[in-house]
């Protein structure tokens, strides 16, 4: 687990957020999140999330989720998404990334 359940969280970062079993996220049901950056997400058997559940995000970079036994998300259930990236969202199912 990354950063969760932070209101108004701004110029930090989740980096290397790795989860042998389950899930992974950078960022977890975070308000008012501006400038943040995710990166190298990675669960060996789970989902792994750039950010989940977040609302109000700005400006936010994330890059390289991970997820070979699940999917992949950029963004899941995040509402109000602005100027925000999702660069690699990688997993060996092929089917099943998502980039929101």
């Amino acid at each position: 687990m990354g950063i969760r359940q932070i209101l108004r969280i701004s110029a930090c970062s989740a980096f290397q957020i790795n989860a042998d079993s389950g899930d992974a996220h950078g960022f977890e049901n975070c308000d008012l999140v501006a400038g943040n950056f995710s990166d190298q997400i990675i669960s060996a058997s789970g989902n792994a999330n750039g950010m989940k559940g977040c609302n109000r995000i700005s400006s936010c970079f994330i890059s390289v989720i991970t997820a070979p036994g699940g999917v992949a998300n950029g963004y899941l259930n995040c509402n109000y998404i602005s100027s925000s990236h999702s660069l690699t969202a990688l997993n060996n199912n092929n089917n099943k990334i998502r980039r929101h």
